[in-house]
């Protein structure tokens, strides 16, 4: 024990600089972990201290929104409400103070009667509730109305404004909003609050007079004198209420709508010991507050897991970086250790000092990572205020929970990754003093290494195909997921568990595979001239030390697989919804009209890739409901053969229908069940002399979303040769004009379209173009959130190869030397060492782009809950090519001091070293 400290210190002075690396590597992970716990804890401070203010004032608050009937009176529209009854019997409570219903609606604004300006929600507020005004008052009467912050910066309004609350009625005949009036109300208050849309206060007489229907949300009580926000008296007055709430219903005094036990909250308390009874729940105003929060944390949930997620994953690499580092600086110190073992350290005493090397480093690295966590929480934080337009959010402080967190996941880290080479150097014996320090070649793997990781391998990848291809017979057409039949579990389940066991078998296996196919690449780099000495030396040096050479590449391997993943998931999940969308909407878009001027227009938008017309009859269409003015599009096979993306050939004989004639207004079809078919009529436009009457057709009716409104669509073979020319000869002024837009075309681009067009855009449709756009925007979104949370392991995974490139520089210096003295060069020594690095990389990227691949086409399929959705492995070949350049290159600089302080040793002071 009299020797840990002076070796610990030793240690440390010794390999201070060779364990920065190792430090960064645990500091960059804690960062990750921490900087998503203090968002989380700023996000639910804010959430907390709006729950409480919301429920401030109130003893107890009643979910009261199921108390609404909708009758069969005069006004079915209209329901009674029985929050005003229950609120009555409440007041007459010998505890209560007072019982206050709260309601909520919302009303429009408009300008002149004849232009929307915007909407307000409002609600009800009484005395038991607690309003922050920046200015002004609470209203008294039914005229008056206070409006929040936001409502008054927005739409410039302040103190002694009317607003105008427009009663707005449909007309059928327009099938727009008309403006039917409205009701005035004074501006007499300024709330403060933060919610980003306008809102406002009335009282329950002020909320009557809105035009529609006001909705019931809660009752708001408040108990007598000392009673008031005592929680023993709270949780009696619950009790109390809910046994009147069960009285008043077996009596009939109150009424709840028929089925309501079919959807509400099942009787008796909840986890928060909110009571239900009847779906009307009773809380106390600590429960309440309990409640919401965990309600409307959600998100901030999701963003912990997420942190901790990925967070792991860099937890994971960091941990092979820095076992990594601690087998290269054992091995460098077998010496030194064997000499102090020979005056009198035991085992014991190395093994601590290793370890206790390893706490300070996690210790030191865990500390730095809670400071970097905190920055990088503070500048998020300022980035959503920015984004927020400077609206107000939480600080972000360091708390005990992320300081213990951030200390304490370091600790373990550092220990626990130090730990095997803490053994090995407790193995050390006296007899290495005697021994050159040469390094010499690790053992082979072992056999039950070997048998555990092809099992995972097999296990796994069988468990991540049936994920994959398996899909139940009884699938629901609306599930998100599967389910499996027999354990209930979601499919995507196995798919994460089976792609984990694959991939950990991998590991296992990676000393087997990694330091061969490293080799191999540097046997195949010899065939050119340049690399004909450096290429075989640098595979061969990766396979002495197997060890340390798995390690490093498994640490990028890590991170290239998942980066694979992802990025093949995304394409081959674009691909699909592409091939989904393609089904239903084969065209981007279409125009209702043809012309010079439509392809004069179109010919200036850059963005549409290319426009087919198809000509046009009028014909009148007649279905089981009744019969409309149409106009007939006659497609040629070819036609739209550039701007579709599938094949929409139909069959002669067959008419396709928009789906306004199947359901809607136009209804003229009955959704057909299956195997039943169903016919329609088309007789041209003509005069009884034309002989259009005598060309009519019955067709068999098809479904087609991607045909305008009021049109129909037949094949040409369908018309009858003798009726062209005559009643049936197309014409292009019945025609529409079909769209393609250019490969990539967002949002934007689209909507430029519509001001291409102007007044006409009311022509224009572009529905399927919006949603292809939505698609990739989103997807790419998603895969950009994905690749920055994945950043932190991939740059851990370098500062590695850095850090045992740069280590193993000391054990090779005399193999340095002897290369200098036999004629090889400083600049061939160097590179030596930049291809060690390139060959790990290459390595990394082979397997990790396989398992990305199949990673990424199995999640994406075992997401997919229909048996008609086909999943085809999209590879994109570019943002594949990227990420490795993008990792060799990394790989390149990682190498660039460990070569250039390999290529520095002088062959005299190399070979003279022991």
């Amino acid at each position: 024990m009299s020797l840990m400290s002076p070796v610990l210190r030793a240690n440390l002075r010794s390999s201070g600089k060779k364990l920065w690396a190792a430090g960064a590597a645990i500091t960059i992970s804690v960062a990750f972990i921490i900087t998503g716990l203090l968002m989380v804890d700023s996000f639910t401070r804010g959430i907390s201290e709006d729950v409480q203010a919301e429920a401030a004032g109130a003893d107890l608050i009643i979910n009261a929104e199921h108390l609404s009937i909708w009758d069969d009176g005069e006004d079915p529209q209209d329901p009674v409400h029985q929050d005003t009854v229950l609120a009555q019997l409440i007041q007459d409570l010998d505890s209560v103070e007072v019982a206050e219903p709260v309601r909520a609606s919302w009303f429009e604004v408009w300008d002149n009667a004849e232009d929307f300006r915007f909407s307000v929600d409002v609600r009800t507020v009484g005395t038991t509730q607690d309003v922050e005004l920046a200015a002004g008052r609470l209203p008294r009467d039914e005229t008056e109305l206070v409006l929040n912050s936001t409502a008054a910066e927005t739409e410039e309004l302040q103190m002694g404004d009317t607003l105008s609350a427009a009663d707005i009625s449909w007309d059928e005949e327009t099938g727009q909003s008309q403006h039917a009036g409205s009701v005035d109300y004074t501006v007499v208050g300024i709330a403060e609050d933060d919610l980003p849309s306008p809102h406002g206060l009335m009282s329950a007489a002020g909320l009557d007079r809105l035009p529609g229907t006001a909705m019931v949300e809660n009752i708001r009580v408040a108990l007598r004198g000392d009673l008031h926000e005592n929680a023993a008296a709270q949780e009696d007055a619950q009790a109390e209420i809910a046994a009147l709430i069960e009285r008043s219903i077996d009596s009939g005094a109150l009424t709840l709508p028929e089925g309501v036990s079919d959807w509400a909250p099942e009787d008796g308390a909840n986890a928060y010991g909110v009571i239900t009874v009847a779906s009307v729940q009773v809380a106390t105003n600590q429960q309440i507050v309990d409640q919401w929060i965990g309600q409307r944390t959600g998100d901030a949930d999701i963003l912990r897991n997420i942190a901790f997620g990925f967070g792991g994953i860099a937890v994971f690499v960091s941990a092979l970086v820095i076992t990594n580092t601690f087998q290269v600086l054992v091995a460098s110190r077998l010496r030194t250790m064997a000499l102090l073992r020979a005056i009198g350290a035991d085992a014991a005493q190395l093994r601590r000092a290793t370890l206790a090397e390893g706490a300070v480093l996690g210790i030191l690295g865990g500390a730095a990572g809670v400071l970097a966590g905190w920055v990088l929480a503070l500048a998020f934080m300022f980035v959503l205020r920015l984004l927020n337009d400077g609206e107000s959010l939480p600080a972000v402080v360091p708390n005990v929970t992320a300081i213990a967190v951030g200390l304490g996941l370091g600790l373990i880290m550092a220990v626990l990754s130090s730990l095997a080479p803490a053994l090995k150097a407790g193995r050390v014996s006296p007899m290495e003093a005697l021994r050159p320090a040469d390094v010499s070649s690790s053992g082979g793997i072992s056999r039950p290494r070997i048998i555990l990781g092809s099992a995972l391998v097999a296990i796994g990848l069988a468990v991540a195909l049936f994920a994959a291809l398996f899909t139940p017979e009884s699938t629901d057409e609306f599930a998100a997921v599967n389910v499996d039949p027999w354990l209930g579990l979601p499919i995507p389940v196995y798919g994460v568990a089976g792609g984990a066991l694959s991939f950990l078998g991998v590991l296992l296996l990676g000393r087997l595979i990694i330091p061969p196919l490293v080799s191999l690449l540097g046997k195949l780099l010899a065939r050119f001239s340049a690399l004909r000495v450096t290429a075989p030396l640098a595979g061969q040096n990766a396979r002495q030390v197997p060890g340390r050479t798995t390690a490093t590449a498994s640490a990028l391997l890590v991170g290239v697989t998942l980066v694979v993943t992802m990025t093949v998931g995304a394409a081959t999940a674009q691909r699909m919804l592409y091939d989904e969308l393609a089904e239903s909407h084969p065209v981007d878009g279409y125009v209702t009209a043809t012309g010079a001027d439509i392809e004069e227009t179109l010919a200036q938008l850059p963005q549409v890739q290319d426009a087919a017309v198809l000509e046009g009859v009028q014909a009148m269409l007649r279905g089981d409901s009744g019969q409309t003015p149409v106009q007939v599009l006659v497609l040629n096979s070819d036609q739209l053969e550039e701007v579709a993306y599938r094949d929409v050939a139909l069959e002669p004989g067959q008419v396709l229908v928009p789906g306004s004639f199947v359901w809607g207004e136009e209804q003229l079809f009955n959704m057909a069940e299956e195997g039943q078919q169903q016919t329609a009529r088309l007789t041209p436009d003509g005069t009884a002399d034309s002989g259009a009457q005598d060309a009519a057709m019955e067709l068999e009716v098809q479904f087609g979303s991607w045909v305008p409104a009021g049109m129909v669509v037949i094949a040409e073979e369908s018309l009858p040769a003798e009726a062209i020319p005559g009643p049936w000869q197309p014409a292009e002024r019945y025609g529409a004009t079909f769209l393609r837009m250019g490969e990539g075309s967002g949002q934007t681009e689209i909507n430029g379209v519509f001001e291409a067009f102007g007044e006409n855009s009311d022509q224009l449709s572009l529905e399927s173009a919006y949603a292809r756009a939505g698609y990739g925007e989103m997807i790419d979104m998603v895969l950009l959130m994905v690749l920055v949370l994945l950043a932190a392991a991939i740059i851990v995974a370098v500062i590695g190869v850095s850090n045992t490139l740069s280590l193993s520089v000391f054990e090779r210096r005399r193999e340095a030397a002897l290369l200098r003295a036999v004629g090889m060069n400083r600049r061939a020594v160097g590179s030596m060492i930049s291809l060690e690095a390139l060959l790990m990389a290459a390595v990394a990227l082979l397997l990790g782009t396989v398992l990305g691949g199949f990673f990424g086409w199995a999640g994406v399929s075992s997401l997919v809950a229909r048996e008609d959705w086909s999943v085809v492995l999209e590879i994109p070949w570019l943002r594949v090519a990227a990420i490795w350049a993008a990792t060799l290159v990394a790989a390149l600089l990682a190498a660039w001091l460990p070569a250039r302080q390999m290529s520095r040793v002088q062959p005299a002071s190399g070979l003279s070293q022991q």
